[in-house]
């Protein structure tokens, strides 16, 4: 996740977002995938009000937000709870994380989460194989 400067920059395949009090940053548009769904994410916080900043996040900015996620085209945002083992913020899905992606949601009028959560309970089991690596919780909750 850190560019050449060490500076975090970007998922495998995904940018990475923080919330930091109360603002949506990213890491500037340099070293990194100038992906479709992060410019979704500035466009519905520009909608929700939610003020949008780009700086060099160094991981301590992450260590000390009160949110992170990661967001990519398969699954639009996908929340980070905790960096190098240590909780991001209360260690839970932030308010503005549910925000970003009920509006999401809303504007092309599918419930993003629900669609998750039901792949979920229709997948065989976590340690079964299938067409993706990624595992969801299937109980709705934060978790």
């Amino acid at each position: 996740m850190l560019d050449p400067e060490g500076f975090i920059s970007e998922g495998s395949g995904s940018n990475f977002m923080i919330i930091k009090n109360g603002a949506l940053v990213s890491p500037e548009p340099r070293n990194m995938l100038r992906g479709i769904s992060r410019d979704y994410i500035i466009q519905l916080a520009g909608e929700l009000g939610i003020p949008f900043q780009e700086k060099n996040l160094e991981p301590y900015d992450v260590m000390t937000a009160d949110e992170a996620f990661f967001c990519c085209t398969p699954f639009c945002m996908v929340p980070a709870v905790k960096f190098n083992g240590l909780d991001i913020g209360k260690g839970t899905v932030g308010p503005i994380y549910k925000r970003l992606i009920g509006q999401w949601s809303k504007n092309v009028g599918v419930d993003i989460i629900g669609q998750a959560c039901s792949w979920a309970k229709a997948r065989p089991g976590k340690d079964t194989p299938g067409a993706t690596p990624y595992a969801f919780s299937s109980s709705g909750t934060d978790d």
